[in-house]
């Protein structure tokens, strides 16, 4: 009979012959043999043919030595060293860490329910015999839970004669889940739970109360959400580099936007500094505050003053044929700025990013970028300290190089919070901010700065830029390069309000540098908007509103003269002066802005366009 048959299960090396013997008797193969022969031999000295029950010294373990990681032999084709069980596996068992958090778990509940008791006792010394019996039940003393006396912990009714006698069990759970609940709703700590059940003469009572005043604060909370969720939401004012909208048709808060940029107001202090520092007056536009804020601009001051240099960088989005007066603003001031310090000027016309957004052909950004580009040679630049250069033709060598570094830095999910990118929108507006970040970085320019990689840059420009400079200034250290320093304008208002900037898409919000005499006057008597009462008798005892007139706006970019700008304004305002005859001297001063440009752009021909846009040195450019 088999061992199997007095119910002993067969030995390694028995199944080892077992597998390898064939039905006439011989062995399978010559290794087979060897190990057949070396198992007789080991039994035959050992005279040892019982089961051993570990694998670590058995007679099959002596012929072909310890188990490895992975199958066992002679064990099942299925069985490792990692999935057996039982007392013949190498490995451990493992308790089962389910069982185990539920021990650690009831420990813990023993422990609270405990101390809860021990807060009884001393609140009901009269139970106190059997809140410790009690406590012994919780501990294992007491076999039978039915044993254990009952108690009622409602401390007004505790009479024999009470009905309501529940078993002091339940009531004690009761008061814990009572106050754990309570606990989660408030997200109070145990301390705290612990001392709100010490500071009440009736737990239980205590227990009920704060739950349900905490469910019906609850409640009120959900109610509230839902009647603001049902509230009409106002709309915010949204200002980035391709929409411009004031807070439900207002005007921008440039407060606002100032705290939200996290940029700083410019005061009249460096105003005053520019003039000191370059023996110029400040640019009306400093003096009355169109460059409302600036980042780092002290700083650009400081390094003058020190004797460093800086240079220039500023831009302009091809897509239109011509300028209006708002695109001429950073443009006006940068030439001050060039000549007040006597610093290099790069100028970027960005036909690639109107490619992206407009529909606009390649080939029609390049030739808008070239019409523009006389606009700006006609502001009146330097050409031996300017140059000015299209995307289309110019990216690639060093600028590209830094346009990947910058591209590495910002994350897809910082690119979406800063600019407001959505799934709609295609890749090529998500890869373009480092095509505008990078002119800031001098080395982006080595036919202009070689060797001078720590050169500071200031860039004017509309204050709905500045999303492009806060990333450039984030990742600017990491690269090795100075932060940009920028100064920034208000919106050129539109004709119709002052809700915005000036849009090309409608050519009566604007008045554009191509418009005659004829157009400009049409323009401001029939569309500016004016802050002039509805009557003259109304007019003459309230005056005007100077806060939403747009003639008194745009006097206050280009009325040269600023005794009599506060003329106008102090007349205007007292209803001594009529809108009629504001906005009359608007149309010559701005008659004469437009004709002196006019004048300058006739005289820039294609060769002066090329000569400007020519990748070469600028020897001079710092003197």
């Amino acid at each position: 009979m088999t061992e199997e048959a007095h119910g002993i299960p067969p030995s390694r090396a028995d199944m080892y012959v077992r597998t390898r013997t064939r039905k006439d008797g011989n062995y399978v193969n010559e290794k087979a043999t060897q190990v057949m022969e070396r198992i007789k031999e080991i039994r035959i000295e050992t005279d040892d043919h019982s089961e051993e029950v570990s694998w670590t010294n058995d007679v099959f373990s002596k012929v072909v030595g310890p188990e490895k990681r992975g199958r066992i032999l002679c064990s099942g084709l299925k069985s490792t060293s990692s999935n057996r069980s039982g007392p013949s596996c190498s490995q451990p068992m493992q308790p089962n860490e389910e069982v185990q958090g539920l021990r650690s778990e009831i420990a813990t509940l023993k422990t609270v329910l405990n101390g809860v008791l021990g807060v009884l006792r001393r609140q009901l010394p009269n139970e106190s015999e059997e809140l410790l019996n009690m406590a012994r039940l919780f501990d294992g003393e007491v076999a039978d839970a039915g044993s254990a006396p009952e108690i009622s912990l409602h401390k007004n009714n505790r009479s024999s004669e009470s009905t309501h006698q529940p078993s002091p069990i339940n009531d004690v759970r009761y008061v814990a889940i009572m106050f754990s609940t309570y606990a989660r709703m408030r997200k109070l700590s145990g301390k705290r739970t612990y001392e709100l059940y010490l500071s009440h003469p009736d737990p239980l009572s205590r227990c009920r109360n704060l739950v349900e005043q905490q469910q019906q604060l609850t409640a009120k909370a959900v109610m509230e959400t839902k009647e603001d969720q049902n509230q009409p939401q106002e709309e915010e004012q949204v200002v980035n580099p391709w929409e411009v909208k004031a807070k439900d048709g207002g005007k921008i808060d440039y407060d606002k936007l100032i705290d939200k940029f996290g940029c700083q107001r410019l005061d009249q202090s460096l105003a005053d500094r520019v003039q000191r520092l370059t023996s110029r007056p400040p640019h009306i536009f400093l003096r009355r505050g169109v460059f409302f804020a600036h980042r780092d601009f002290n700083e650009i001051l400081d390094a003058y003053e020190r004797g460093d240099k800086f240079y220039l960088y500023t831009g302009r989005g091809p897509s239109s044929e011509a300028l209006h007066l708002g695109h001429l603003i950073p443009f006006m001031f940068t030439k001050y700025l060039q000549d007040a310090f006597k610093v290099p000027l790069v100028i970027q016309l960005t036909d690639d990013e109107k490619f992206l957004w407009k529909d606009l052909s390649i080939e029609e950004s390049q030739r808008l970028a070239r019409e523009n580009a006389k606009d700006i040679i006609a502001c009146g630049f330097d050409i031996s300290k300017t140059f000015i250069f299209s995307d289309f033709d110019y990216v690639g060598g060093a600028f590209y190089k830094n346009m990947v570094k910058v591209a590495r830095c910002v994350t897809y999910n910082k690119v979406v919070g800063i600019f407001g990118f959505t799934g709609e929108d295609h890749i090529g507006k998500v890869s373009f901010p480092p095509v505008q970040a990078v002119p800031s970085f001098p080395s982006s320019f080595p036919h202009l700065f070689p060797g001078k990689d720590d050169l500071r840059c200031l860039i004017p420009c509309a204050i709905d830029q500045d999303p492009y400079f806060r990333m450039t200034r984030d990742v600017a250290p990491r690269l090795g390069y100075q932060k940009p320093a920028l100064i920034e304008s208000l919106f050129f208002p539109a004709l119709q309000g002052e809700t915005g900037k000036m849009s090309a898409s409608d050519k009566n919000s604007a008045i554009y540098v191509t418009d005659s005499a004829k157009e400009i006057k049409t323009k401001v008597m029939c569309y500016a908007f004016s802050g002039g009462q509805d009557s003259k008798a109304l007019h003459e005892k309230y005056g005007a509103n100077l806060e939403v007139d747009i003639s008194i706006k745009y006097l206050n970019f280009f009325l040269e003269d600023d005794a009599e700008l506060e003329h106008i304004k102090k007349e205007y305002g007292a209803g001594r002066m009529f809108t009629s005859q504001v906005k009359e001297r608007l149309i010559e001063v701005l008659t004469e802005v437009v004709e002196r440009h006019r004048r300058a752009r006739a005289a820039v021909t294609d060769e002066m366009v090329d000569a400007f846009m020519a990748v070469r040195p600028l020897p001079n450019v710092f003197d």
